[in-house]
């Protein structure tokens, strides 16, 4: 029962993971993948790379995109919105976000 209660009352809390996972399901993982691809398609889900957030862990300012001077790195910014990669994002995707 108190397990039940503190599920419930986990999940009635919003905060800014839950965005990434609407529906709370788990997301299908095929038995082939492995365990450092699970972990850098999670944090690429979540938007929390070495690039975007190192600057966190040792203190230097937030960096910006080196390839269009963006002032904030981010994976959606890498994904949807460089310059630098439209070309090939709209070729591959026809133009629809990649983050998405």
């Amino acid at each position: 029962f108190l397990k039940e209660q503190k599920t419930n009352s986990w999940n009635s809390v919003q905060n800014y993971y839950s965005n990434f996972n609407t529906t709370g399901m788990q997301p299908h993982i095929p038995p082939i993948c492995r365990a450092n691809d699970i972990i850098a398609f999670t944090r690429l889900r979540i938007g929390h790379t070495m690039a975007t957030h190192s600057h966190l862990l040792n203190g230097s300012n937030r960096p910006r995109c080196e390839f269009c001077t963006y002032p904030s790195l981010t994976v959606k910014h890498l994904l949807d919105e460089c310059t630098r990669f439209s070309a090939t994002r709209n070729a591959l995707f026809d133009e629809k976000p990649i983050s998405n």
